[in-house]
Order: structure tokens, then sequence, then C-alpha cells
């Protein structure tokens, strides 16, 4: 194989060429305005669920069998949120509309990775380990983070780090038996949403990629 110096040099341009293309195109995709908005839905998801709890509950307990009630409920729960969420991102999700490709990235990864977070908390909860839901859902989360900031921005793999290490402590956290520790963790995880929202819309030259 070929090794000049000058085909390394061009090798590395074309490289740059193409992370540039990406980090253009992701950043428009990982919008601003929707991790704002999902981020005050998530923020909000501690509040629904007393809502759900004081009214929806107590009727679906009365109207189901006992032994189906936590499934009609999970099942409720899940139709709610997917939805509303859902409905936030088609509100506020921008197409790149150039890279036939990119759109391609983004349908195969962003479209499954819902079932995923929804079908590993729905086993966890069955399993008898719903303490460790929000951590790993945290986990998930900034995993998937970690692969965007890769190609967008600093603030997106910072807090990519943060939310992991959140879902990790979270983990350990739960062994301690703390009261509403879900709601903390998913709190946080609304706002570190929130705060890359606003730093995204702050920016207007998308950083290096080293």
């Amino acid at each position: 194989m070929n090794n000049r110096p000058e085909d390394r040099v061009t090798a590395l341009a074309q490289i740059n060429t193409i992370f540039s293309v990406l980090e253009r195109n992701l950043r428009t995709a990982l919008s601003g305005p929707l991790l704002i908005a999902t981020g005050m839905g998530i923020t909000l998801i501690p509040l629904f669920e007393l809502l759900f709890s004081l009214s929806v509950d107590p009727i679906i307990t009365q109207l189901v069998n006992t032994n189906m009630c936590q499934i009609v409920i999970f099942i409720q729960r899940t139709l709610f949120y997917w939805t509303s969420f859902a409905l936030i991102g088609r509100h506020f999700s921008t197409k790149t509309g150039k890279n036939p490709f990119l759109e391609k990235i983004f349908d195969d990864i962003g479209k499954p990775f819902p079932f995923i977070a929804v079908a590993t908390g729905g086993v966890m909860a069955f399993a008898g380990y719903s303490a460790l839901i929000s951590p790993i859902i945290l986990l998930l989360i900034g995993t998937l983070f970690l692969f965007f900031g890769q190609f967008t921005t600093a603030v997106v793999r910072y807090n990519a780090y943060n939310l992991i290490a959140a879902g990790i402590i979270g983990v350990w956290l739960s062994t301690l038996h703390i009261p509403h520790l879900w709601m903390f963790l998913v709190v946080y995880q609304g706002l570190s949403f929130i705060s890359i929202g606003i730093i995204l819309n702050k920016k207007v030259v998308p950083d290096s990629i080293n």
C-alpha cells in the first residue's frame, strides 16, 4: 500500500472534512430548543407521577385485577410519556435535509433507543429492581450522548460524562434505600438536558474536534 506523506496529509484532510460535515449536521439534529423542551418534560415527570398516583392509579386499582394492576399502570404510563415526548420531538425536531446518510444514522440510532430504554425499565420493574431503573436509564442516555458528543460539541460530551457518573452513583445510592431517589435522578437528567439546550442555543461556532 502506498503510504507517502502527501497521501497521509490528503487522508487527514478528507477525515477532517467528514468530521466537519458530521459536526454541523448532528448539531442541527441535536437542537437546543428540542433539548430544552425535552428537559422540561423530564423535569416534570415527578409531578406527573404524583398526579397519576392521586387520580388515575386508584381508578385502575379498583377496576383491574390485582395481578394485572401493575401491568396496566405501566402500559398507561408508557403510552402517556411516549406520546408526550413524541409530540415534543415532532414539534421541535429539525432535519438535516442535506445528507441522506446522516439521516439514516439518526434513524438507525434514534428510533430504536426509546424501545431499548422502555424495555429495560419495564423488565427491571417486573424483576423487582425498580430502584435501579433511573440510574440505568441515565447510563444509557449518557452513553448515547457520548456518541453524539464526538461529532458535536464538548458541552454534549461533558454532560454525557455527568449523566454516566450520575447513573453509576445512582446505582450505589440505590443500595442505601433513599426515599424518592428516582425523583432526584430524573430531575437531574431533565436539568442536564435543559443546560445542554441553552448552551447549544448560544453557541454559534462549532467546537473543533481534536
